[in-house]
């Protein structure tokens, strides 16, 4: 399930990422927040970012001796892995690869893409859109690997991915800041294409020649077969 949120230039987002993590926590689910980079135009700077997904989970924030945040969420209590501060990351990441089911959230800025593999994750909230398109991709593929706790019975999770992206008033706006924010839309428009694709592939079967093949009787070629059997 892929869903663009769009919200006004300027104005917090906070409020969208309060409810969606209330919403997927409440449900038990793993979810892999991905919050812009220093230089994106909707970040409010990495630390005002990461404390923004902790305040949106609850008040009652304490680190323990692996580096994992603890925040209470009514009675239950949420996990937290930060792998946007650089100091001591390696060693939360491999905490995190140690335990994966013992995680709810894990919050990232550049380094989940390639590389970066958190199974259980089915929820992906993305800030803004990635550098280029295949960024972009790669990052979007980090819920797509397969886990016990993903699939479509025995209630297990659906995957679901949440595109937060401003809306930009054009017309405050120079012709190039324009011409970015119109290429950066169209980057998370693509992604999403691409990955419907990817779960839900079209598949051709191509006829093959048989023994009774005969002179009159036209043989199947790949360019008919896409000119006359397939539809718009």
């Amino acid at each position: 399930i892929y869903n663009a949120v769009l919200h006004q230039y300027g104005n917090s987002y906070s409020k969208v990422i309060k409810d969606l993590l209330k919403k997927h926590l409440d449900s038990n689910d793993k979810v892999l927040v991905q919050i812009p980079p220093s230089n994106h135009s909707i970040s409010n700077g990495k630390k005002n970012d990461l404390q923004m997904i902790y305040d949106s989970i609850g008040k009652d924030q304490n680190v323990d001796e692996n580096g994992v945040v603890h925040i209470k969420q009514g009675k239950s209590v949420i996990k937290v892995i930060d792998l946007v501060t650089e100091k001591d990351r390696e060693s939360r990441l491999n905490y995190l690869r140690s335990n994966h089911d013992n995680i709810d959230v894990v919050v990232g800025i550049s380094m989940i893409k390639e590389g970066f593999d958190w199974p259980p994750a089915n929820v992906g909230i993305l800030i803004g859109a990635q550098g280029s398109l295949n960024a972009q991709i790669q990052l979007m593929g980090r819920m797509f690997r397969a886990y016990k706790n993903k699939g479509k019975n025995n209630g297990q999770k659906p995957v679901e991915i949440y595109q937060i992206y401003p809306y930009v008033d054009h017309e405050k706006l120079d012709e190039d800041q324009t011409r970015d924010q119109i290429n950066t839309f169209m980057k998370v428009v693509y992604a999403a294409l691409a990955m419907e694709l990817v779960v839900n592939p079209i598949h051709i079967d191509l006829p093959i020649k048989s023994d009774d093949d005969t002179p009159n009787k036209p043989r199947t070629t790949v360019k008919n077969f896409l000119t006359e059997k397939l539809t718009d």
